[in-house]
């Protein structure tokens, strides 16, 4: 059975929109003489987006079949990434072996929030499945317009998924192979249906067999705190922007993010996301508390 249509081929297709990449790039430059202005700026801008590349790379090639000591039957993988002004598609081939359907991007998604985080970077998208023509060059197809529409109805930092995605998890389809290594309370943990009623990419939680940055949670204890209080101050900078448009989604992030700091705390401050933090790392997550209102204007 063909997955191609016409040229077209039947894709997961993630469409992430970079918030605020206009005036990130203005502070790379002195409007009026041309010359660069913050000599910092423009590497971490770069350095954001070949992020965004690193983190969706697949291996150049993916085991179909065989093993190591038999030897190995491999085939080049096809999800590909387009990255152009403030957008990035990443396209995944429903039927790619190795890929790890629609689980996989939930995990690029989750990781991506946190680590754009880091260079100061929110991204809003969307996450559909339909037809898509998708080369080095050219992308298009019904699945990106689908993806493109959705986004606009992101509305907040937060990538939304396309309801007949969630009715695909629910039943497992998405889940192909990695369905026997990880437990359903993963990725339903990580998929949270918000105010609106939009499923969406929680970012702001540790999440059961989570693994944090290739280690295991109990293995990587300062690298999470550094993450989260980091993260912390982003969301706080975000606060202090003052602009009218932004302040509902202002209100949005530092509501989700005093959830989890308001859940931290009603463990007296000993579990993070349901992982017990030992006694000698409890000292590094002192500065995790809940976001002021008085932060906002």
């Amino acid at each position: 059975m063909t997955d191609y249509t016409d040229g077209y081929e039947h894709c997961y297709c993630l469409f992430l929109d970079i918030l605020g990449f206009k005036s990130k790039i203005c502070e790379t430059i002195d409007q009026s003489t041309s010359k660069v202005k913050h000599p910092i700026s423009f590497p971490r801008l770069l350095g954001a987006l070949q992020e965004i590349q690193r983190f969706t790379a697949y291996p150049q090639q993916v085991v179909i079949a065989g093993n190591e000591v038999d030897g190995e039957i491999t085939r080049p993988t096809k999800r590909k990434v387009t990255q152009f002004s403030d957008s990035v598609v990443i396209s995944y081939p429903r039927h790619d072996m190795g890929n790890g359907g629609l689980l996989s991007i939930i995990f690029d998604v989750q990781r991506l929030h946190l680590k754009m985080a880091s260079y100061g970077i929110l991204l809003r998208g969307s996450i559909t499945e339909g037809l898509l023509f998708h080369s080095d060059n050219f992308v298009f197809g019904p699945a990106m317009n689908e993806a493109v529409e959705l986004e606009k109805e992101a509305k907040f930092p937060r990538v939304v998924i396309a309801e007949k995605l969630i009715i695909q998890l629910e039943s497992r389809q998405g889940i192909r192979d990695c369905a026997d290594q990880v437990p359903d309370r993963t990725t339903k943990s990580m998929i949270v249906k918000d105010v609106d009623g939009r499923y969406y990419v929680d970012y702001f939680n540790l999440h059961p067999e989570h693994q944090f940055e290739g280690y295991e949670v109990n293995e990587n204890w300062v690298a999470i705190a550094t993450q989260y209080l980091g993260f912390k101050k982003m969301v706080g900078s975000f606060l202090l922007l003052k602009d009218d448009k932004l302040k509902e989604k202002q209100d949005w992030m530092r509501a989700k993010f005093n959830q989890m700091a308001d859940a931290f705390e009603q463990t007296a401050r000993k579990s993070f996301c349901g992982w017990e933090i030992p006694e000698n790392y409890l000292h590094l997550f002192n500065g995790l508390t809940p976001i002021s209102a008085g932060v906002q204007k």
